[in-house]
């Protein structure tokens, strides 16, 4: 009791010693925190997030994508996108990624590319992030390629191929998709048609089991 009856009167004499704006700056401190706070946890339920397990097998079949079992953690690298800003794997967790490495003067990947930018369209975002790897090519090129083509989901230039040579990419384009936990579930080498019924039924589906926003239309 007396100890509490201690407590109570340092806080008591704290609380008369405290400006006005020292109040304002404490209330200010506990609000960003609580801000931080919600953040983290916001991060921790998007890590919690869930891929569609059977949706996502019939589409990866349907596409002849190799379902990776067990999932192998993903290797996580920072590139720079068109705009010089920096893209780090680390800080897209929470979401599906669908990574692609490619080149300009690669037919095949040319080839698919128009297919992927639908998918893109339709589905995304913050949720499912498409990034397209381009390998050992120069900014110019690149930029010139995109705007060309009118493509319009993320690229970032790994211009020494070290990203590339860490997942041991021979042939291109080559495929990884990732879960929102950072692992790798799925993987394919050559080009696809990838605006499928099957693959836009398991992405409607991974919207809705976790909550999410519907898919663009």
């Amino acid at each position: 009791m007396k100890k509490i009856k201690i407590l109570i009167l340092v806080i008591s004499l704290a609380v008369a010693f405290f400006s006005p704006g020292e109040i304002k700056w404490q209330k200010l401190y506990l609000s960003g925190n609580m801000v931080c706070q919600a953040k983290e946890n916001q991060k921790e339920n998007a890590i919690k997030r869930v891929l569609p397990q059977k949706e996502m097998e019939e589409a990866f079949k349907a596409l002849g994508v190799i379902i990776i079992k067990p999932p192998q953690s993903m290797i996580d690298f920072t590139l720079d996108n068109l705009k010089g800003e920096k893209i780090s794997t680390k800080s897209l967790r929470g979401k599906f990624l669908w990574i692609n490495f490619w080149a300009t003067w690669c037919p095949p990947c040319r080839g698919e590319m128009p297919s992927m930018e639908k998918v893109w369209k339709k589905f995304g975002g913050d949720d499912f992030v498409i990034l397209a790897v381009n390998l050992r090519e120069d900014k110019k090129t690149v930029h010139s390629f995109v705007s060309k083509n009118g493509f319009t989901f993320p690229i970032l230039l790994d211009k020494s191929g070290k990203v590339g040579i860490s997942y041991g990419v021979r042939a291109i384009p080559s495929n990884l998709f990732v879960d929102p936990q950072g692992n790798i579930v799925g993987a394919a080498i050559g080009a696809r048609e990838w605006d499928n019924d099957k693959f836009h039924n398991f992405l409607k589906t991974y919207f809705l089991k976790n909550k999410l926003h519907s898919a663009k239309s």
